[in-house]
């Protein structure tokens, strides 16, 4: 793998490699509440974050007592005022998000997602892009063969004397 170097400035979030310089934030606008915002991806984060100011924006909302504190680069604390659960709406899909409180000091972004978010929605992500895209319910049942097939179990238990009779004439022919 290559050297990634750390560059600390105005984002002391962004890693750039040393052989494509490119790295760039990716942000979401989010909906809640009728507010519109702007939200940081950041799959390294477990929390979804949002600052204080952007909270009173929303309205009432009332907090819990969950304070973290969270430890980032260079050991740094960010201690958090509470959280509250809201749905936001994203790439045309509603989402409930556990939001954790910070002051307007601590982050210098509107909000932050997180990847906690994953329980409910998948998140595609390339260079320059990135969505959400609702859930795909896994039924225990199936096994994705490709996209345009599934076998379940009872078919591979119902095929079970066809594929003997196959095995036992491939070991004839060998």
């Amino acid at each position: 793998s290559r050297a990634v170097e750390k560059k600390e400035g105005q984002n002391a979030n962004t890693m750039i490699n040393k052989a494509n310089s490119s790295g760039k934030c990716i942000f979401k606008e989010l909906s809640c509440k009728n507010i519109c915002f702007s939200a940081l991806i950041d799959t390294g984060c477990d929390l979804c974050l949002i600052r204080d100011d952007i909270l009173k924006e929303l309205g009432k909302v009332e907090l819990n007592n969950e304070k973290q504190c969270l430890v980032g680069i260079c050991n740094s604390e960010l201690n958090t005022l509470g959280s509250f659960v809201t749905q936001v709406e994203v790439d045309g899909i509603l989402l409930d998000i556990t939001f954790h409180v910070t002051s307007r000091d601590d982050i210098q972004y509107s909000a932050v997602i997180g990847n906690s978010v994953l329980k409910q929605a998948d998140l595609i992500v390339s260079e320059n892009f990135v969505e959400f895209r609702p859930k795909v319910k896994d039924n225990a049942n199936e096994r994705v063969i490709d996209k345009t097939s599934t076998i379940t179990e009872d078919t591979v238990e119902n095929k079970k004397p066809d594929i003997e009779l196959l095995q036992v004439d491939l070991d004839e022919f060998v």
